[in-house]
């Protein structure tokens, strides 16, 4: 007791005027009951007061924590009232440091290990979180980079000066950061093929992979490519119950495992989660929605409704209106998914010129065919632990054979299978008491159990 005051205040002396520098300074406050760390807060804020005139006190370290520290004391957070945030480097500024570092070496690089280093900041910035090493990142690559062309200098006899850095003196564990999570790619496409039918659907979304996949190993080869600016937004047509809101949802894991976000999370919104009922509210609701999204995915049900107002004051222009900016000002941190029924979807669109041009793919979602209607339906028996006999099966492939036969234009796809199937388990379940079933009869399904 009373050393840490002792400390602190000889610390403080050696500061006054001049600059006392507190790196973060929240760990002062993180000991418990039983630490010193409130005696030096206290002694250093009597110091700051005292000292005003002499002394300049800036404390940094991680955005939360510093507000959360600040928040702990009032005299703290009235003691430094101005807030300064560093913001991440970018990979341009990323880069730059990189090429400063050659600067002072008086070295240079190859044309194909700038373009390497320019997809593999790009992916080391994208996968970042809030212990990225930002230039000490680059400081430890340089590094590592400088002594692998050391050596390659010295076993080929070549200029020490003259020789530029090569794509090969990069170190082999930064060319797989910049080469994507193959494995759990794979996994997730995996997935997407044992969904029932989508064929259409599944060679879309593969051309679109595939097409990442091949820039960034252009780019890792060093061959230079004109990619533009690139849009990843996607239009999602058809009917209800053919498995978008399924496949936005993988679609967010798959751009993670391309390295192209960082979260993949899903977030789901229709017209209620976006649209407010007062002037100014609904660009605040939305732009909250959207910054929810972000490294991730925001899926946008029945979008159309967003232009549909019951009145001339709707709000919903407002909403496109502050969606339309951000998709493009987000686009390398936000995939947006509008989805809804085909013919409403491209009325929007036309209508929505800001919003169309920002639109990279639109992809069909057909309608399920009775077999797979059927498949389906088999698919959520064995799921649910339930005996389907070949008779019911049979039974089951007639009803949605005609079902898809005489469907109408809104016609529910999967949501019908679930309602065909949920009321056969409802039946079933009926039978087990009123027939006081045991054994397999608990989980075989009869005819009778089948809705008209």
């Amino acid at each position: 007791m009373g050393q840490t005051a002792i400390l602190t205040n000889e610390v403080i002396d050696q500061a006054l005027d001049g600059v006392l520098f507190i790196d973060e300074a929240y760990t002062l406050s993180q000991g418990g009951n039983n630490d010193f760390g409130q005696e030096a807060i206290d002694t250093l804020l009597k110091r700051m007061e005292d000292e005003r005139h002499r002394l300049a006190v800036i404390i940094a370290g991680y955005p939360d924590n510093i507000n959360e520290f600040l928040e702990s004391n009032p005299g703290l957070k009235r003691r430094l009232p101005t807030t300064i945030i560093f913001e991440d480097y970018t990979p341009s500024e990323l880069l730059a440091i990189f090429q400063q570092r050659l600067s002072r070496v008086q070295c240079s690089m190859t044309p194909e290990l700038e373009l390497a280093l320019v997809s593999l900041f790009t992916d080391l910035y994208r996968r970042r979180d809030q212990n990225f090493g930002n230039a000490g990142v680059v400081e430890n690559l340089f590094d590592k980079m400088d002594q692998l062309r050391s050596q390659r200098v010295i076993q080929q006899n070549l200029e020490q000066l003259q020789e530029p850095f090569q794509l090969q003196d990069l170190p082999p564990e930064y060319r797989q950061e910049s080469r994507k999570n193959e494995q759990v790619l794979q996994e997730l496409l995996q997935q997407l093929d044992w969904l029932t039918g989508l064929d259409s659907v599944k060679q879309n979304i593969r051309e679109i992979v595939n097409e990442q996949l091949a820039n960034q190993r252009l780019r890792e080869a060093g061959i230079s490519i004109n990619e533009g600016q690139q849009t990843r937004h996607l239009l999602f047509t058809g009917n209800p119950g053919t498995g978008k809101t399924t496949v936005a949802r993988l679609i967010g894991q798959i751009f993670k495992a391309l390295g192209l976000l960082q979260k993949g999370h899903f977030i789901e919104a229709n017209r209620s989660n976006l649209v407010a009922g007062y002037v100014g509210q609904t660009a605040l609701k939305t732009k909250e929605m959207i910054e929810s999204a972000l490294d991730g995915v925001l899926f946008i049900d029945e979008a159309y409704g967003l232009s549909r107002g019951d009145s001339g004051q709707d709000f919903g222009r407002e909403a496109i209106d502050t969606l339309v900016p951000m998709m493009e000002n987000e686009r390398d941190r936000l995939i947006v998914i509008l989805a809804g029924y085909t013919l409403e979807m491209q009325g929007f669109m036309n209508a929505n010129s800001g919003i169309k041009s920002r639109i990279g793919n639109i992809i069909e979602f057909p309608d399920y065919t009775g077999e797979e209607l059927h498949q389906i339906c088999l698919g959520m028996g064995q799921q649910g632990g339930w005996i389907v006999t070949p008779e019911i099966s049979a039974k089951l492939l007639t009803i949605f054979q005609d079902m898809y036969e005489n469907r109408g234009r809104n016609f529910g796809n999967g949501r019908e299978v679930r309602n065909v199937y949920e009321k056969m388990v409802q039946r079933l379940k009926s039978r087990i008491v009123r027939e006081h079933l045991s054994g397999e009869g608990m989980r075989t399904f009869r005819l009778e159990d089948i809705p008209n």
